[in-house]
């Protein structure tokens, strides 16, 4: 087996059972001659997969086909929203109120200070 091996590239087309034709891919062959192709169907039904090697200047080219059935796939369910704890948003209040009326007692107490400096 040589030692600079790169494979051959074989492009993966499919026949939907729509009609339409389309290539879906390229592979690359391993030493042994295999390849695989990771692809999604978008439609259900009867498919053709085509592979296509095109050929080298050692080996002919050449074509394989296989055919497979899609069923629809089960609709997954909805995410549900996850409720949120109003424990926080109650105690957040509470500090802000807090500050709120600490304010309003230091303004009291500032406005006292100069009320009675003007007077003095």
């Amino acid at each position: 087996m040589p030692t600079n091996f790169t494979g051959a590239l074989v492009t993966i087309s499919v026949l939907g059972s729509n009609g339409n034709y389309r290539t879906i891919g390229t592979a690359t062959t391993d030493t042994s001659g295999a390849y695989n192709l990771a692809w999604a169907p978008d439609i259900s039904g009867n498919f053709t997969i085509y592979a296509n090697f095109g050929g080298t200047k050692s080996y002919w080219p050449s074509s394989a086909e296989s055919r497979f059935y899609v069923e629809n796939a089960q609709p997954t369910a909805a995410p549900t929203a996850t409720p949120i704890s109003m424990a926080s948003t109650q105690s957040d209040i509470m500090y802000i109120g807090a500050a709120m009326i600490s304010v309003v007692i230091i303004g009291i107490i500032v406005l006292a200070m100069l009320i009675t400096r003007k007077h003095a």
